[in-house]
């Protein structure tokens, strides 16, 4: 299976190290382009690549792993998400240091994706689950 993960930070390369262990591929995209990743790709190993997030988008599955204030550009970067599996593995955060959450009244986070990105069947993973539990691990765990 082709994970495309919009984001490369450090949601995008645990999922990603995840992912191959289970012979699958991902690809990691962001706004600076594939280039700037290279180096990212390189360390991750065989079966990461980098790609544009329209390219991610393009994969199997896709997760958005960006922080909450990219979510509407991240989103309105693909132009078509209608039958897409997009995995909402972000956080409604209103800044990072210090942590502070953002507005929580009304909508849910999920919603707010759905609606950025109509037609995708969206659902939510990754977000309640601190990366540093799972980012240190052998395969043989």
């Amino acid at each position: 299976m082709k994970i495309g993960i919009i984001g490369a930070g450090t949601v995008a390369q645990t999922l990603a190290k995840h992912v191959l262990l289970h012979g699958h591929q991902a690809m990691l995209s962001n706004t600076l382009g594939p280039e700037s990743l290279a180096p990212l790709v390189k360390q991750l190993g065989p079966g990461v690549l980098a790609g544009t997030p329209q390219q991610a988008a393009d994969q199997d599955i896709v997760v958005l792993a960006v922080m909450w204030w990219h979510v509407q550009a991240a989103l309105f970067s693909i132009p078509d998400w209608k039958g897409r599996v997009l995995v909402d593995a972000t956080n409604r955060v209103a800044g990072v240091a210090p942590l502070s959450i953002g507005d929580v009244s009304g909508r849910t986070s999920s919603e707010i994706i759905a609606d950025l990105a109509p037609g995708a069947r969206v659902v939510k993973a990754f977000n309640s689950v601190p990366m540093s539990w799972i980012s240190d691990f052998s395969p043989s765990k």
